[in-house]
């Protein structure tokens, strides 16, 4: 079975993102930079999906980190924000594969919902 790095300082999106994925790999959750870069560091992972913004360590470093550890880990960015300079710097130095939006409104209200 392969296996599947999570990395959102949000519980709520990896409670979301391991129910999605739970059935087909085995998945690992960390909830900030410096904890995926342990797991990096400590197993073979075979794909990550890693929040952008994020406190002390963002995205783009920990997939930076995750190309120069194992170039074979398949890099996948989750952003909420679209910034373009980012996101070339990130498929250039951390030769992403994809980067994935997230939805701008939280999933447990819908747009129309009152703030």
């Amino acid at each position: 079975m392969h296996t599947l790095l999570l990395v959102d300082d949000d519980p709520d999106v990896l409670a979301t993102l391991r129910r999605n994925f739970r059935r087909t790999y085995t998945v690992l959750t960390a909830t900030g930079g410096a904890e995926a870069i342990a797991y990096i560091d400590n197993q073979t992972i075979d794909l990550i999906i890693c929040d952008q913004r994020m406190p002390e360590i963002t995205g783009d470093q920990v997939l930076l980190h995750a190309y120069q550890s194992q170039p074979e880990m398949i890099r996948i960015l989750l952003t909420g924000y679209t910034d373009m300079e980012l996101l070339v710097n990130c498929v250039n130095d951390a030769h992403i594969y994809q980067y994935v939006s997230k939805p701008s409104t939280p999933s447990h209200e819908t747009p129309n919902d009152p703030p």
